[in-house]
């Protein structure tokens, strides 16, 4: 996997050209590619087929880096042409612009943090289950609040924030029911008859946790939404803070201090699930603040 994290940054970098635009059925068109090149590879290296080993979950990690190459590869294509070199110079404005570079630093770096520190706090909180006793709507609206920003109306971003909010949660929500009523669909794809006390056992948690994780989502996307339009405001550094600070005691540290406790794995998902909450209401508030209006990524 690690093979795939240049052409990961160049993916993100191509989509971020085509993103602040507004052209985003280009940065679908890139995604897509690598989308179905790993769907291929995923059944010919996971499985050993068309004369290839079968490699299983290393399968899985060839197919997704060779996949992402793919994506970057796609990307160069449609970035570095002739019809935008015409408008935007791409091959012939090499020029190093050290003001526009520290501009992109300055917010790009606490953005990425962002991920950085969640990743590596849902990392450990999945590290400390594992030795338990028992074993893009959010994209849209950070385009159109950067756009709009950057054109000085504040009033459209906000709005588009509203409206990106409200068609997630009309999607999660659809999702979250499906949980609630029919979480035995969704378990049922991954049933095994080699060991099935252990199948009976993952099952019956899997039903509770899916239940959990319904309402995750629904707050989560609520969250994802208003912190990527703060983001695409500028915002950055308070994001990038909260996500340095609100994991670690909400819901990492109390999943270690209750690993001993009965159905562990239940509560920790619980504290997941007060943590989604809480970092939606802070992010609410910090946007219905207003300060990100003033705001602007290159000035």
């Amino acid at each position: 996997m690690a093979y795939s994290a240049l052409p990961t940054a160049l993916v993100a970098t191509f989509s971020g050209f085509f993103t602040g635009l507004g052209s985003t059925k280009m940065v679908y068109k890139i995604n897509l590619v690598g989308l179905i090149a790993n769907a291929i590879l995923d059944y010919v290296m996971i499985f050993g087929n068309f004369g290839c080993p079968a490699l299983g979950v290393a399968g899985a990690g060839y197919a997704t880096s060779i996949a992402t190459a793919f994506s970057a590869l796609y990307g160069a294509y449609l970035v570095f042409n002739e019809h935008n070199e015409k408008i935007y110079r791409v091959l012939s404005n090499w020029k190093f612009n050290s003001t526009l570079s520290l501009q992109f630093l300055k917010f790009g770096l606490p953005s990425g943090m962002q991920w950085a520190l969640e990743g590596m706090a849902f990392t450990v909180f999945l590290i400390v289950i594992g030795h338990f006793p028992n074993g893009d709507v959010a994209q849209a609206v950070m385009t159109l609040v950067g756009q709009n920003l950057g054109n000085k109306n504040p009033t459209v971003a906000e709005c588009a924030t509203k409206d990106g909010i409200k068609i997630s949660q009309i999607y999660m929500a659809c999702i979250a029911v499906t949980f609630f009523l029919i979480p035995e669909f969704y378990i049922s794809w991954f049933k095994t008859e080699e060991n099935l006390t252990l199948w009976t056992s993952v099952s019956e948690s899997t039903v509770q946790l899916l239940r959990i994780v319904a309402l995750f989502t629904i707050l989560d996307s609520f969250y994802l939404n208003i912190s990527f339009a703060l983001k695409g405001a500028g915002d950055t550094r308070f994001v990038s803070l909260i996500a340095l600070i609100i994991p670690w005691p909400l819901f990492v540290v109390p999943t270690y201090l209750i690993r001993h406790q009965e159905n562990p794995l239940i509560l920790a998902w619980f504290w997941v699930a007060g943590y989604s909450l809480i970092t939606a209401l802070i992010m609410y508030l910090r946007f219905r603040q207003g300060k990100w209006k003033t705001m602007s990524v290159i000035q």
